[in-house]
C-alpha cells in the first residue's frame, strides 16, 4: 500500500507540474495590449472668436447687456459654425467687461481687452467700445493686429468721416487705416432726418447750436419754405439746457416748434420745460417694442424666447454687428491659417446683408446704409401727465 500511495502522489505532482507549465506557457503567449489611439485636441486654427468689450456696470450697463445678449443670439442662430472656404470655424463669443468695479468705463481695462484681442490670433472682430475715448485707445491696437472693430452704439460722425472732428478721425484711423464699421446711424443721419421731417411739414427750420447734429441739420435745409412756422432745432443739448433754451426762445417766439436729438429723451427735460414741452419732437435710432416689424420682429421674438425680457433699444444694433462679423468671416475665403485682415476687408466690402434691421450695406467710410430714425413727441397722457411717445419712423 505504501508503494502504491507513493506512486499515486508522484503521478499527481507530475500532473500538477504539467498543468502549471501549460498555464505558464499560455500566459506568455498572450500578445501585449494594443495602445488606444490618441485623441488630438482641436486646434485654435479651426476656432474663431468675437470679442465684445463693453462696460457691464455703471450707467451703460443695461445697454451693454442688451448688446452682449444679442451678439450671443446671432452666433447661436448659426449654431456657432461658419464655413469660410477651406475651413469651418466654431465661433465663440468672448465677453470682456471694460468697466472698473461698480464704475463706468476704464481706460486701463479697455487697453488690456484690446491687447488680449490682438494677441489671440483666433479673434476675428472686436465689438465695442462704448465711448469715443475708448475708440481712440482701441484703434492703433486693432490696426496693428488687422482687426475690424464694429461699433453698435457710437454715433459721432467723426468716427468714420472727416469734416466733423478731424482730430478724432485721425486718432481712429492710425496711418490712414480703416478700423471701424458702424451698425447704428450716425448723429449726422439724425440731424438730416429731422431737417427733412420739418421741411416736409412746411416748417421754417433753423439750428440753434453748432454741434454735430445741428451742423448736419443746417446742411440739409435746401428747399426749406419761407414765411412759415418757425421750427428750432436744439441739436444735442443736454436735457436741462435744452429745456431752458426752449423756454427762452418760446418767450419771444411763442409760435415756434422745437426738436432735438436723443439727448432730451428723458423725464428731466419734461420736468424742466413744464407745459412748454408739449409737442416737442426728438429722434433716436432705437424703437419701442411694439414698433418692431419684419426681420426686426423675428429678432424680437427670438430675443424674448431666449432671455424672457424685451431687448434694450441698442440690442438690435449689436445683433447686426455680430451678423456682420459672421457674414464677413464666411466671405473671407480662409485657408487653414486664419487671416483676420481678410475678415476686416470683407466687413468693409459688405453689400446687401440681411440683418434684423433689414437689408443694408457698409459704405466706403464704414457706415451702415441703414438710415432710419425713430421720431418721439411729447404728448399728454389720459391722466394729463406729459410723456414721450413714439410718433413715426423717419429718414433723411
Amino acid at each position: 500500500m505504501a508503494r502504491a500511495n507513493v506512486r499515486a502522489f508522484v503521478i499527481v505532482v507530475a500532473a500538477l507540474f504539467v498543468i502549471a507549465a501549460a498555464v505558464s506557457v499560455t500566459t506568455f503567449a498572450i500578445p501585449p495590449p494594443i495602445a488606444a489611439p490618441t485623441t488630438v485636441a482641436p486646434t485654435r486654427a479651426f476656432s474663431a472668436r468675437i470679442m465684445v468689450s463693453l462696460p457691464r456696470s455703471g450707467p451703460r450697463r443695461a445697454q451693454s447687456e442688451g448688446i452682449i445678449d444679442a451678439v450671443r443670439l446671432a452666433v447661436d442662430a448659426v449654431s456657432a459654425h461658419v464655413n469660410a472656404g477651406a475651413v469651418t470655424y466654431f465661433v465663440e463669443v468672448d465677453v470682456r467687461n471694460s468697466a472698473a468695479a461698480e464704475g463706468d468705463w476704464s481706460a486701463a481695462i479697455e487697453r488690456a481687452n484690446a491687447e488680449a484681442a490682438a494677441a489671440d490670433s483666433s479673434v476675428v472682430a472686436y465689438i465695442g467700445p462704448a465711448t469715443l475715448d475708448a475708440a481712440r485707445l482701441v484703434a492703433p491696437i486693432a490696426a496693428r493686429a488687422g482687426l475690424v472693430v464694429i461699433a453698435p452704439a457710437l454715433t459721432h460722425p467723426g468716427l468714420t468721416q472727416r469734416g466733423w472732428d478731424d482730430a478724432l478721425y485721425d486718432a481712429v484711423h492710425p496711418g490712414g487705416a480703416k478700423i471701424f464699421v458702424r451698425t447704428i446711424p450716425s448723429d449726422a443721419v439724425a440731424g438730416r432726418a429731422m431737417a427733412r421731417w420739418a421741411i416736409d411739414r412746411k416748417l421754417l427750420p433753423s439750428a440753434s447750436g453748432a454741434d454735430t447734429w445741428s451742423r448736419a441739420f443746417a446742411q440739409a435745409l435746401a428747399g426749406a419754405p419761407q414765411n412759415a412756422t418757425p421750427f428750432v432745432y436744439l441739436g444735442g443739448l443736454a436735457a436741462t439746457d435744452a429745456a431752458d433754451r426752449l423756454r427762452e426762445i418760446g418767450a419771444t417766439t411763442p409760435a415756434a416748434q422745437f426738436g432735438a436729438a436723443e439727448s432730451i429723451l428723458s423725464d428731466a427735460f419734461i420736468e424742466r420745460a413744464g407745459d412748454a414741452a408739449s409737442g416737442v419732437v426728438a429722434t433716436f435710432a432705437g424703437r419701442p417694442e411694439e414698433q418692431y416689424s419684419g426681420s426686426a420682429a423675428v429678432f424680437l421674438r427670438s430675443y424674448q424666447n431666449a432671455y424672457v425680457t424685451p431687448p434694450d433699444p441698442y440690442a438690435i444694433f449689436g445683433y447686426d454687428a455680430a451678423r456682420l462679423v459672421l457674414d464677413a468671416l464666411a466671405r473671407s475665403e480662409q485657408s487653414f491659417t486664419l487671416e483676420r485682415t481678410k475678415v476686416r476687408e470683407a466687413a468693409f466690402a459688405t453689400k446687401d446683408l440681411d440683418g434684423a434691421l433689414g437689408r443694408w450695406s457698409v459704405d466706403a467710410n464704414g457706415d451702415t446704409t441703414y438710415d432710419k430714425e425713430q421720431l418721439y413727441v411729447v404728448r399728454a397722457l389720459p391722466d394729463g401727465k406729459l410723456a414721450w411717445l413714439w410718433n413715426a419712423e423717419i429718414s433723411p
